[in-house]
């Protein structure tokens, strides 16, 4: 298993920064992976997502399982499909997880961010530990920044 994991102090309560994870149509307001949201079914655990987004100037769509869903705490999926310009990709993980964790603190909420990717095999693997991990704590780190900033002005 490869993780990467970022937290930050977002100066709001857990309710409202919870909002903005828990109504997956605001996702894109500060997810850097993600510039739309589709529901595809459901709510909460087994709800069925799909991510949109430009992954290298390419249209990338990754559809995803909610796996926890437990409001102003956790939220966390895995991936079922990945897609690039429309065109399933050969995959670099057996299983790939992302999970967000809320915790109230006096000071607003702390916010942790974790990706895990379980790698299909050994060379697959050092391309995820060494192009993969960058890029995710990366966006990672800019999806904090936005939440924070979203936060502040909702």
């Amino acid at each position: 298993m490869i993780g990467a994991e970022l937290e930050a102090i977002v100066p709001a309560s857990a309710e409202a920064v919870w909002s903005l994870i828990g109504d997956t149509r605001r996702l894109p307001q500060w997810l850097a992976l993600a510039d739309e949201v589709e529901v595809l079914e459901g709510r909460g655990v087994g709800m069925k997502l799909r991510l949109l987004s430009r992954w290298r100037g390419r249209r990338s769509e990754v559809d995803v399982e909610v796996t926890s869903f437990e409001p102003n705490r956790v939220m966390a999926w895995r991936h079922l499909a990945e897609r690039m310009d429309g065109k399933a990709v050969a995959r670099f993980s057996k299983e790939t997880r992302f999970a967000i964790w809320l915790e109230p603190l006096d000071t607003g909420t702390k916010v942790r961010l974790r990706a895990e990717q379980d790698p299909a095999g050994a060379v697959r693997g050092f391309f995820i530990k060494v192009l993969g991990s960058r890029e995710a704590l990366h966006r990672m780190a800019l999806s904090l920044e936005r939440l924070r900033m979203v936060a502040a002005i909702r």
